[in-house]
């Protein structure tokens, strides 16, 4: 029997080159090779443990499947990676022991296991890569705690905060993508093997024993969803788009702050270009690549969606293109991650350019809520009050501090017809910048003291981030001790 003929059953006239490549998925398969030969022979134990195929034939099979090149030519006649792995060990241990490793199986659940296995790797590879931007975030915020920094809104300097208040917003914001990540991950780890085509088939399997020795939490019990279920792929995306939102969001303030105009950072020189024609520039290419591989990914997701958004339940061959936008969503995600990570590392923030931007009117909100605390006044009357001095100041063209100093009280006694006061060193509290951000004790505010205990805090969640990555690749290896005592046990028993 050629393979073209054990591919097509029988049931199908020759087909057309023109179909077979626009049907077959090899181009993207190379990277299941791994688990497909795994689930082939963790297949095949199972069947001799059921007694439905005979020990010579599997152990044939399993050396070849054991021995089997990485770089196993794929043709693409075969249609997928799942018939070129048969093909290939029916060519090595003879077309009756190969013939059998699709028994009790189908492409369909072997495909939808094999992927959540490939995705259980590299979401922990992911997982550590984040981890390490955490780390390098908790480790610059750590240095800076007392390093003042103008905090926006509306892209205007509204109030002063330090550098570490700043990042531990974006390592905040990264963390809950951890944690969508470690909820998803569960979701991802259980097997479909044993669904069959669709219904299961009428022999008896073990789908836990499976399921076990592939290194599976359980599996996903009902047929018909095992096989279907490619919710676990759109989720994977959707969490890497709000990562890639945080990043991307990052990685533009990393363009604006490294701006001439800003000038709040420097970035390091191999992670910047330079004009082909204007040699004074110094363009932040890295975070601009960042932020475009960010709409990569929103564009992944959105197709995921409409391929699956009407699909009947069953598998279809659609699932074959929505794949690799897993993969690249993965791997773009990875990189810009790591590569963010690698340039935060030697990123100066530019401390004198940075207090040359903070002038006394962001202690504007403070001074209004002191003086409602302090004169017993509603805060809407001591915020019109204030906003009448900082306007002054602007039209004199004079510092904030000299208006309030000279003018407090007649224009109190202006709008609300009484004169206030304030005593001089709580307004050199409320306008110099150090002082400010030092008085900020509420929880998770800016002040220096309240920055180390978040950080301290945040060293915890990482090291048990970190933990659970450990955890899920120690119960892997466990599961893949286990598979190569089976193996040993079949060969040596007679």
């Amino acid at each position: 029997m050629s393979d073209l003929d054990m591919l097509r059953g029988g049931r199908l006239a020759d087909a057309l080159d023109e179909t077979l490549h626009f049907t077959s998925s090899v181009s993207d398969d190379r990277i299941l090779a791994g688990a497909v030969s795994k689930i082939n022979i963790v297949h095949l134990l199972m069947l001799l443990k059921k007694g439905l195929v005979k020990k010579k034939d599997v152990v044939a099979c399993i050396e070849v499947l054991d021995s089997m090149p990485k770089d196993l030519p794929l043709r693409v006649e075969l249609e997928d990676i799942h018939m070129n792995v048969e093909a290939y060990v029916s060519s090595k241990a003879g077309d009756d022991s190969g013939g059998q490793m699709n028994l009790g199986k189908s492409r369909n659940d072997q495909v939808a296991t094999a992927i959540r296995m490939v995705s259980k790797e590299i979401l922990l590879e992911l997982l550590d890569d984040i981890i390490v931007l955490e780390r390098i975030l908790l480790e610059i915020a750590r240095a800076n705690v007392e390093t003042v920094f103008p905090a926006y809104t509306h892209l205007q300097r509204a109030q002063v905060i330090t550098v570490s208040h700043y990042l531990l917003a974006y390592h905040d914001a990264i963390a809950r993508d951890i944690e969508r990540l470690i909820e998803c991950y569960g979701r991802v780890n259980a097997s479909p093997m044993g669904a069959g085509a669709v219904g299961t088939v009428i022999l008896d399997l073990d789908r836990e024993y499976v399921a076990h020795f592939l290194g599976f939490a359980g599996i996903v019990e009902n047929s018909i969803d095992a096989v279907t279920a490619r919710d676990f792929l759109v989720e994977i995306l959707s969490i890497l788009s709000l990562l890639m939102t945080d990043i991307e969001r990052f990685a533009n303030e990393i363009i604006l702050w490294s701006s001439s105009e800003f000038s709040f950072i420097e970035i390091p020189d191999e992670f910047a270009s330079t004009s082909s024609i204007m040699p004074q520039k110094k363009n932040a290419v890295v975070a601009e690549v960042i932020r475009s591989k960010s709409s990569i990914i929103f564009g992944d997701l959105a197709a995921s969606i409409h391929m699956m958004k009407s699909l009947p339940l069953g598998y279809n061959l659609d699932y074959q293109d929505l794949t690799p936008k897993l993969w690249d969503g993965l791997k773009n995600a990875r990189m810009s991650v790591q590569i963010l990570g690698k340039m935060l590392k030697q990123i100066i923030f530019k401390k004198d350019q940075i207090e040359k931007g903070i002038g006394d009117e962001l202690g504007a909100a403070d001074l209004a809520n002191y003086l409602s605390v302090d004169s017993g006044i509603p805060f809407r009357k001591a915020h019109h009050i204030v906003g009448f001095l900082v306007r002054s100041a602007i039209e004199k063209n004079e510092s904030f501090r000299k208006t309030v100093t000279e003018n407090l009280g007649k224009t109190a006694r202006r709008i609300i017809g009484k004169e206030l006061a304030i005593d001089p060193a709580k307004l050199d509290i409320i306008l110099d910048p150090h002082k400010n951000v030092e008085s900020k004790k509420t929880r998770g505010g800016p002040a220096p003291a309240e920055s180390r205990r978040m950080i301290s805090d945040r060293w915890q969640r990482i090291a048990s981030y970190s933990s659970f990555v450990k955890a899920k690749r120690d119960s892997m290896e466990r599961s893949q001790i286990a598979l190569q005592k089976e193996i040993k046990n079949l060969k040596e028993v007679k």
